[in-house]
């Protein structure tokens, strides 16, 4: 299934993706649309259909797009009649490229937030048991040489 180009599941009861989905590389067009109000999210890996160009999911219960939508090289994107939260309505009117720059700047946002907890948890060169890693403690007293 990796060599499948085009999916078309229009009026279909789809009530969500597997997260498998997202194996399907060589996958350029897919039709999502008017699943009678079943498809309400999509899983992150999503974002892994690299070479996904026409998406349509018009006519669903879609709130948010995942995080890693931004990674997508869509050209066409049809999103009418979702009750989306995330991307704002003013972005998705701007059209496609709007779109995926914004869930981009998103996606590595929140890269970066998880980046910066990792690196404020882990103890930092320094730190002993006896005192933190930027805790002030007094020097030991000179000895004679």
């Amino acid at each position: 299934m990796t060599s499948l180009y085009l999916l078309d599941a229009h009026f279909n009861e789809l009530c969500g993706l597997p997260s498998a989905f997202g194996k399907l590389t060589s996958l350029e067009i897919l039709n999502l649309s008017s699943t009678f109000n079943d498809l309400k999210e999509l899983s992150s890996s999503f974002g892994d259909l690299l070479n996904l160009r026409e998406l349509d999911l018009s006519n669903n219960q879609i709130h948010a797009l995942p995080n890693t939508f931004g990674r997508l090289k869509l050209e066409k994107l049809n999103l009418e009649q979702n009750p989306l939260a995330m991307p704002p309505e003013v972005i998705v009117n701007k059209g496609v490229n709007a779109v995926k720059e914004y869930m981009l700047k998103r996606w590595l946002d929140i890269l970066l937030e998880e980046q910066s907890l990792e690196v404020s948890s882990t103890p930092k060169a320094g730190a002993s048991a006896g005192g933190s890693a930027g805790e002030k403690r007094p020097l030991p007293p000179a000895r004679g040489r």
